[in-house]
């Protein structure tokens, strides 16, 4: 395979495009500025998502610094003095009012009128870290780094329920992978229709609420408690980018640096089978669903040859590299889906973290394959939430924002 470069006007309409959407999903509710993930679906007004809002940042920090700080202001509004960060605000204060499709299930729903009980993965270091990287703005990161440090306490106090540094989630929602094969097993899933898994995931958020969402109750349910690879190492990542930050201000960011290092550690030492690495069940097992997030330990700084592993599996056909990589899933997974969300479809802001942890590990040929055919995909079939790996149908929310992503691609091939 052959790094072919797209056209500068391809790489100027992906850009701009990113721009426009990231423009008309700006919204200000409540005296909060932040990027919707969709103005075209209503279910999404006045609604923030964390990892979403934490890839707009990034990208706004390029051309809007301001909007970026504001992106990450609204996501903080209700932090808990525990540090925990929700996955969702609600800052029109509707939480408890339940979807319309999930209405015949649940009575209510979050606990809170304002926001969620669960999380999402912890990029939000890697945002902020952006923009301090373009802004240099001391002002803005001593007034946001407390609120990390207390937030990314809370998840190792909470979540790091073995004492081996691998955090553990809850529902598939905290993943941000929520309707994967990779959770099949834990939901008991057999058609693999989105309202099976709908049913599952509605009847372990039952469970959640009866136990008035107690953290400690909820590990002791033990209905749901998995390691997946992808959130360890973006945690590890995090952590070692929260010390960096801390050092900027002449603060002690020993603690993150050591739990940084304890993650990364036992990732490739319980997460890694010799072949590919993999999500640890609760009873200590591996999953038996090869999922992109095989990739993400490239992201770390850990010594390890990964020649084997792009050979076998990220430059397969057979495996991730279809007309339009990465599936979240390769086409002989049980149950594979590409039409269906997660059950095998290209993500965008997936594809953007394989290809940052290929340009740390220097593949960068590879690197700009990837970066190049996903410029390509959203180029050809427009900004959508997923897409079909075979025809590049785009499926779900369209103009989703964090396609957006699309502009640091085209940054990174411009660059070469």
């Amino acid at each position: 395979m052959q790094f072919i470069k797209p056209s500068r006007a391809t790489l100027q309409h992906v850009q701009e495009t990113a721009r426009r959407v990231l423009d008309e999903q700006c919204v200000q509710v409540q005296g909060h500025r932040f990027t919707t993930p969709s103005t075209h679906h209503l279910e999404y007004a006045g609604r923030q998502w964390f990892w979403d809002s934490c890839f707009h940042a990034y990208v706004l920090a390029e051309f809007d610094p301001d909007r970026a700080k504001d992106e990450i202001r609204a996501l903080l509004a209700f932090q808990n003095e525990d540090g925990f960060i929700p996955h969702m605000n609600y800052f029109n204060g509707d939480a408890k009012r339940v979807p319309e499709a999930f209405g015949r299930t649940l009575p209510t729903f979050w606990s809170s009128a304002y926001h969620s009980d669960l999380l999402q993965p912890p990029i939000l270091a890697l945002a902020v870290q952006r923009i301090f990287e373009l802004t240099r703005d001391e002002a803005y990161l001593k007034e946001v780094l407390p609120k990390l440090e207390r937030y990314y306490d809370f998840l190792h106090r909470t979540r790091n329920r073995a004492g081996d540094g691998l955090l553990s989630i809850v529902h598939s929602w905290e993943s941000g992978w929520d309707n994967s094969q990779r959770w099949d097993s834990l939901y008991r899933i057999r058609s693999g229709r989105r309202e099976e898994i709908d049913d599952q995931k509605l009847a372990l958020f039952r469970q959640y609420q009866l136990l008035n969402w107690d953290i400690e109750a909820i590990f002791r349910l033990n209905s749901f408690n998995v390691k997946p690879v992808d959130f360890n190492v973006l945690y590890a990542q995090n952590t070692e980018i929260l010390a960096a930050l801390c050092a900027h201000l002449n603060r002690d960011g020993s603690v993150f640096e050591t739990r940084s290092k304890q993650t990364s550690t036992a990732i490739f030492e319980h997460l890694y089978d010799g072949d590919t690495f993999y999500d640890q069940l609760a009873d200590g097992t591996r999953s038996n669903v090869q999922s992109a997030a095989m990739f993400f330990p490239m992201l770390l700084g850990n010594e390890f040859d990964y020649s084997a592993i792009l050979k076998k599996y990220l430059s397969t056909p057979q495996a991730f590299w279809a007309r339009y990589p990465l599936p979240t899933t390769p086409p002989d997974t049980p149950l594979y889906a590409p039409d269906v969300y997660w059950r095998g479809n290209v993500w965008v802001n997936v594809n953007w973290l394989v290809v940052q942890g290929l340009i740390r590990q220097q593949e960068t040929e590879l690197a700009l394959r990837l970066a190049a055919r996903t410029v390509e995909l959203v180029w050809q079939h427009g900004f959508w939430e997923y897409y079909n790996p075979h025809t590049g149908a785009g499926h779900g929310a369209r103009e989703l924002a964090w396609c957006s992503l699309v502009y640091d691609l085209a940054e990174f091939i411009k660059r070469h």
